[in-house]
């Protein structure tokens, strides 16, 4: 079948238990790319975005192994009804219009935006297709995911409207001049001193210094990122405002898309006593999208009583600061979702996942980001980091409350809950 690219995209039926096949695409009896998809006419339930862009106006063949007769339409946008906002889309996170989406492979600052780039596959929500995809944001809040991702090829191809950003033969990514991208970076502490932090895959960081080109550790490896749903993420130093910026990645699925970043939090670092320890925090370009607050202090809740706080259907940012107790539990009832702070363990779990509640034990100090496919919870300030996507920790739409409960009375210093603006 020989057709004339004249959109942006060509759109094919999918069907997620169909067989897979595999679509070719030649020019001039030449193979240009393949896409793997398990199409199916009969009975879709996916539509498969396969970006062509880059021969519009062109003549291209296309087959598709075992036979089968291919049906398609065109299109120069991703007709999805209410994208962005389906009932389970993430308000303030970053997640792709369609399809997979893996582990970035880089955050890096590029003519005045920054560019998420990430492994994509348009065609299932499965890893594979070997493509890329990426998306822009002038801010780190706002996210544009960008036509044209990029597929395997022969030869480069600079990414589009980046001059610095080159794909090689078979996904190989570098780029052209200096660039920030970095697993290693260098923080100062509240003393004025600087180190060298070298974030590991595990969540754990070490803290060093450089000795004669090479890292050297200086304290035993710490902890800041706890959640099983977590698997890695991509870090940015910004060497002209000296921010050190983290987003982590979560393969959370639905059946239109897979993969979400989480909310881009600053790394600073602090010494306590004679060791050094992370401390992450929310972006301050967030605040950008607070549209409500609500704030109440100096809050008595009797033994076995609760508060109940009515929350916006939407993103929110809620802020606890108590006293610390050394018995006793607290409970946190978000959209219906629970997070239970043990005050004896010094624990909280939220989601099947677990972290400390304090390193410090000063007081209570939780920031927690709830959106519509689970939380983020800062501890102790933002020392301890904790990621709860689980399908079990989704936002319940019907329950829009927060509600605190207390087996042993309790002393809220400051609840803050900002509701926020979506990003799209």
């Amino acid at each position: 079948m020989k057709i004339m690219i004249q959109s942006h995209y060509l759109v094919f039926p999918v069907y997620t238990h169909a067989t897979e096949k595999q679509l070719t695409f030649s020019q001039k009896g030449k193979t240009v790319f393949q896409v793997n998809l398990k199409l199916d006419n009969a009975s879709p339930d996916f539509f498969a975005y396969i970006d062509v862009s880059l021969f519009k106006n062109e003549i291209l063949e296309l087959s598709v192994s075992p036979e089968m007769p291919i049906r398609y339409t065109e299109s120069d946008h991703m007709a999805i009804d209410n994208l962005y906002h389906e009932a389970i889309r993430p308000q303030a996170h970053f997640t792709p219009k369609s399809g997979w989406m893996g582990v970035p492979d880089a955050l890096i600052r590029s003519e005045g935006n920054y560019v998420l780039l990430y492994p994509h596959n348009p065609a299932e929500t499965e890893p594979g297709n070997g493509h890329w995809g990426y998306a822009v944001s002038k801010d780190l809040v706002h996210w544009t995911e960008e036509f044209a991702p990029v597929f395997p090829q022969e030869g480069s191809i600079v990414l589009r409207g980046y001059e610095r950003v080159v794909f090689d033969t078979l996904r190989k990514l570098r780029f052209l001049g200096e660039w920030e991208h970095t697993e290693k970076f260098t923080l100062s502490a509240q003393t004025g001193e600087r180190k060298i932090v070298r974030f590991l895959d595990n969540g754990k960081y070490l803290v060093g210094d450089m000795k004669n080109g090479v890292f050297a550790p200086t304290q035993k490896e710490k902890t800041l990122r706890y959640g099983g749903t977590v698997n890695a993420g991509v870090m940015f130093d910004d060497l002209s405002t000296d921010r050190v910026i983290r987003m982590d990645w979560d393969g959370c699925k639905t059946a239109r898309f897979c993969g979400q970043m989480s909310i881009p939090m600053e790394i600073s670092l602090e010494k306590r006593k004679d060791e050094y320890v992370l401390v992450a925090s929310p972006v301050k370009e967030l605040q950008s999208l607070y549209k409500n607050t609500n704030r109440y202090e100096d809050l008595v809740i009797p033994a076995g009583g609760a508060m109940d706080i009515p929350l916006a259907d939407s993103a929110n940012m809620i802020y606890l600061r108590g006293e610390s107790k050394k018995t006793g539990t607290m409970t946190l009832h978000i959209f219906g979702r629970e997070i239970l702070a043990d005050f004896e363990n010094n624990r909280i779990s939220a989601g099947g996942a677990e972290c400390p509640l304090s390193i410090t034990g000063d007081c209570v100090d939780l920031t927690v980001l709830v959106d519509r496919m689970g939380m983020e919870i800062y501890a102790d300030g933002g020392r301890i980091y904790m990621s709860a996507l689980t399908e079990e920790m989704f936002m319940d739409r019907n329950l829009l409350s927060f509600s605190l409960h207390c087996d042993e009375e309790y002393l809220a210093d400051l609840i803050e809950i900002h509701a926020l603006e979506s990003i799209w």
